[in-house]
């Protein structure tokens, strides 16, 4: 007879297949894993010892492996360090081991022959979501909680932690606890800890009305997408190789911004490129160009044109005032920061005068016969010899960007600023830039 959780995992339309099972060892995979053992479902295993937590780490290792042979299940192991992906990409240890998780998976999966991935994330893991995105700042899809998406499904959205507990408890599953749940330090472990222990005390159905809320956030997001979807539809003009709008009719348009956010944002168009493109089509900005990874949009006359890009074209990255963007191989943050604020040392952190650097900054790869003056030189130097002396090699040649300020150089990224903007006696402000390489 199959017990209440997998009756309510039956009931739910699961992809047809072979599952890969992310599974950490923590209490909400090993019962996920049970449950499929319970169902009889196809299905292989995947396990990251990221090597945070030292012997922890590996003894999280031993029970998934010893599981697997116990039930003759097939398995997957990888073992690599987070902290020192970390560190070599720039990134937060939360930011590399997802990276390298999901990397991972998605070759797994052709590896192993599975068809889709599975997750177990929960109903506390998307009120927890909820919460840091609210935190951020967000919109409705950011406040919808945990999501499944093409390829990866999460079959315990509507389930509590406590109903997996009680799972666990009946059926004598093992699992392992990870200390760095524990620790505060993690925004996340912070509104698990504190925020909604207290929320629950006034609410004791929490989450029962969050399941409730997100439901009802998802068919709000799911009208405004179709009424988007909708709006531009109407509008757009298609092509082989391009779409285009009539900027006027474009401006008729009742909701624009979130229009062209529908339009754009999965094509890798950030939200400041959005709000940028905005501005272009109501001042008629004719020649403003925005570029993704993949596309470019132009407004040319009176249309604005989406290409996908060519293999020649330059691609320049824009951001218009302060906050963050994200390029190819780059994160940067950037901010304005009085002179006591200002810690020279740090690689990661670059400094430069307010009022030498303007916005809008952009951000590009070189070209041939650029040239900069860089910091602590006497005379202006081609970017190639630059390079050249730095004894950078031509794969990473070719990964190099510029900022730009006012059409001229200012920075050279993970290398050197410009002369021409360097704070110095004079200076009264100061803008930092963080930058994280990935």
């Amino acid at each position: 007879m199959l017990s209440q959780l997998a009756k309510k995992i039956r009931s739910q339309d699961l992809p047809k297949g072979k599952a890969l099972l992310a599974v950490s060892a923590g209490v909400d995979s090993m019962v996920l894993w049970a449950v499929f053992r319970e169902l009889k479902l196809p299905y292989a295993i995947a396990h990251f010892n990221f090597q945070l937590r030292g012997d922890e780490s590996n003894q999280d290792q031993a029970l998934v492996r010893q599981i697997a042979k116990d039930y003759q299940a097939e398995h997957h192991l990888k073992i690599e360090s987070a902290e020192d992906y970390a560190e070599e990409n720039k990134l937060s240890i939360q930011e590399a081991a997802r990276e390298m998780r999901y990397n991972w998976f998605d070759e797994l999966i052709e590896a192993a022959k599975a068809d889709y991935l599975i997750t177990a994330h929960h109903l506390d893991d998307s009120l927890e979501t909820f919460l840091i995105n609210l935190n951020r700042g967000t919109g409705l899809r950011g406040l919808s909680g945990i999501q499944n998406r093409k390829g990866v499904h999460r079959p315990f959205l509507e389930i509590t932690k406590d109903e997996l507990l009680e799972y666990a408890s009946e059926f004598k599953i093992a699992y392992r606890e990870d200390s760095s749940n524990a620790k505060d330090a993690y925004l996340r472990n912070w509104f698990r800890k504190h925020l909604i222990p207290l929320w629950k005390e006034k609410n004791p159905q929490l989450l029962e009305r969050m399941r409730d809320t997100f439901q009802h956030l998802n068919e709000s997001q799911a009208i405004e997408d179709h009424y988007l979807q909708r709006e531009i539809d109407k509008r757009l003009s298609s092509k082989v190789s391009s779409s285009s709008f009539d900027t006027k009719e474009f401006q008729r348009i009742e909701f624009p911004e979130a229009t062209l956010r529908h339009w754009l944002v999965d094509l890798g168009f950030t939200a400041d490129q959005i709000q940028q493109l905005v501005k272009s089509i109501e001042s008629t900005s004719i020649g403003a160009i925005y570029y993704s990874g993949s596309h470019k949009v132009l407004i040319d006359r009176e249309q604005l044109i989406l290409e996908r890009m060519q293999e020649n074209d330059m691609v320049v990255y824009t951001i218009s005032s302060f906050g963050s963007i994200s390029i190819p191989g780059y994160h940067l943050i950037i901010e304005e920061c009085d002179l006591n604020e200002v810690e020279l040392g740090n690689k990661s952190v670059e400094y430069f005068d307010a009022d030498k650097l303007s916005f809008p900054l952009e951000f590009r790869n070189w070209e041939s016969g650029d040239r900069m003056h860089p910091l602590g030189m006497s005379g202006e130097k081609k970017i190639s010899d630059i390079l050249i002396d730095d004894k950078v090699s031509r794969f990473e040649k070719e990964k190099q960007y510029l900022m730009c300020s006012n059409s001229k150089i200012a920075w050279l990224l993970g290398n050197r600023i410009s002369e021409s903007f360097k704070m110095d006696e004079s200076t009264k402000k100061a803008i930092r830039i963080k930058w994280m390489s990935h």
